[in-house]
């Protein structure tokens, strides 16, 4: 876990070396700034205002205080402050005991104790269960059903797994996952100015840098015309709006070595085109096979190596493909000018050595 001076943020970089995608940082104009500062002025909570805007509240504050002035911000903030201190008198949802709570954690539902939460929050019924299911399985949050009803998000969750099954309430929770990470991706993509990204994208073209070398080098230009820079999000973005120029760029300033076999496996596709097969390439080495080539009624996966060396992990991986569809596995090397096509599942496996 995190640890003082190691040089990275918490809750950035886990332990197993595991980056989570921080979202890009956002710049948030003077106008909006002065429309929270009115929002916050008329009663509604700082904390949801930042939220809306995409910053933390702290940087909506700072703000504040630069345009508006230090001894203005700080009163308003007192002011809420008192506010949020004010005691109210009610009663305990289950056993009906008289308690006061802070007005600001007022609910619909307020408790003496855990104790007495943890009771009322078993009473989950068949009917509710049932309910709870299907929305969520529209798409609805399940801690915002869990709100309305008035029980924990863990209590439905376990109650919907003892009635559904394990799997299905898995399977529910890496969809909801996904959906979230969905439309953070559309709300960052949203955002961005395609003339601006693309000013920046002929940029990193022209330049002699892989792109977090760009990312570094050109940090402040990027930074003024997209409100964002690093590696991650510039190659979001490029894949996004200009995907197969991204493709060919990114792969014309990789090194000779992986050039050499780009080539190579050019001059395999158009051999196999000739012979009227459509050809789809993976650029990059994605995936077992380099090639597939496509005729009615026959699928041949490639492998294209000069050499003619296929390691192990490879050779079964495009077996294991092949055998799965009821394609042709092949591995294309070069002889002198000549293109060499050899079954996979014809060469011999070379023996292992034994340790020891």
């Amino acid at each position: 876990m995190y640890r003082r001076g190691y040089g990275f943020e918490p809750n950035f970089l886990y332990s197993n070396g595991v980056t989570l995608n921080m979202p890009p940082r956002i710049k948030i104009l003077d106008e909006q700034v002065l429309i929270a500062w009115e929002r916050w002025k008329s009663g509604e909570s700082i904390r949801s205002i930042a939220e809306e805007y995409g910053v933390a509240y702290q940087t909506l504050v700072r703000r504040m205080r630069k345009l508006i002035g230090e001894e203005e911000v700080r009163a308003l903030g007192r002011l809420r402050q008192k506010k949020m201190n004010r005691r109210v008198e009610t009663t305990c949802a289950y056993c009906g005991k008289k308690i006061t709570v802070p007005l600001h954690e007022l609910k619909e539902k307020n408790y003496c104790s855990q104790a007495c939460a943890h009771k009322d929050r078993r009473k989950v019924n068949e009917k509710l269960i049932e309910e709870a299911y299907q929305r969520w399985k529209k798409g609805e949050p399940l801690y915002k059903i869990a709100k309305e009803v008035g029980v924990s998000d863990v209590a439905l969750f376990k109650a919907i797994e003892k009635k559904y099954g394990r799997e299905e309430a898995k399977r529910l929770g890496k969809l909801a996952r996904l959906k979230g990470r969905e439309k953070i991706r559309k709300v960052f993509l949203d955002r961005i100015d395609v003339k601006k990204l693309r000013e920046v994208f002929d940029k990193y073209r022209r330049s002699n840098f892989n792109l977090v070398e760009f990312s570094r080098h050109y940090k402040d230009f990027i930074e003024e015309r997209l409100g964002f820079h690093g590696p991650g999000n510039l190659s979001k973005a490029f894949r996004h709006f200009f995907p197969e120029e991204y493709v060919l760029v990114r792969e014309n300033k990789m090194g000779r070595k992986y050039q050499r076999g780009r080539h190579w496996e050019y001059r395999v596709r158009d051999y196999f085109r000739n012979k009227g097969y459509f050809v789809w390439r993976s650029p990059a080495s994605k995936g077992p096979a380099d090639l597939i080539a496509i005729k009615k009624g026959e699928i041949i996966l490639i492998q294209c190596k000069i050499s003619g060396s296929l390691s192990a992990k490879e050779r079964k991986e495009l077996e294991t493909l092949a055998k799965s569809i009821g394609a042709k596995a092949l591995l294309a090397q070069r002889d002198g000018r000549k293109i060499v096509l050899r079954d996979v599942f014809k060469i011999e496996k070379r023996p292992t050595r034994r340790k020891g």
